[in-house]
């Protein structure tokens, strides 16, 4: 996964140094996150729009192995959400030093999209920190209540 998360921030900083509303790897995996745990069913234009903040002419190759790297890490988190060894973790796990951390801000951001759409994307740009952080909290809630409700369900089957 480690090569992945390489690749996709090598391929996203130039975009990222041209629009600051570009997703970074942090938030793509909030947005990637997202949509694995309630999916929306999005166009590659319409997801690339969230990613992008706006839109955007890929070269098809670009556009390939932007489609290739993103199915990586979706499976990725599909899968950690039925390991029960290791589980779900963040992108920005083990990076975190405290709760306003820009990681985790970004992470929170990009699932924030996956569930309310475009329009909260570029909000969440514009907004104070504190209100994201805030938010950041809220977001970090409902992956937790998801998790827990996925834990019982797992266990009331077994029993």
């Amino acid at each position: 996964m480690l090569e992945t998360r390489t690749k996709l921030e090598l391929f996203l900083q130039p975009y990222i140094d041209q629009n600051e509303g570009t997703f970074d790897y942090h938030a793509l995996h909030g947005f990637l996150t997202g949509l694995t745990i309630c999916p929306v069913d999005l166009s590659e234009e319409e997801r690339n729009e969230n990613i992008f903040d706006g839109e955007i002419a890929l070269t098809s190759e670009d556009a390939a192995t932007l489609n290739q790297l993103i199915a990586k890490v979706q499976t990725s988190i599909d899968r950690s959400f039925h390991e029960e060894e290791e589980g779900f973790s963040l992108s920005c796990e083990g990076e975190l030093d405290d709760l306003d951390d820009d990681e985790l801000v970004n992470w929170c951001t990009g699932f924030m999209a996956a569930h309310f759409g475009t329009k909260i994307h570029g909000l969440m740009v514009m907004m104070s920190k504190k209100y994201v952080n805030c938010c950041c909290r809220l977001c970090l809630v409902h992956i937790f209540l998801m998790m827990s409700k996925s834990l019982l369900k797992s266990a009331r089957t077994l029993s």
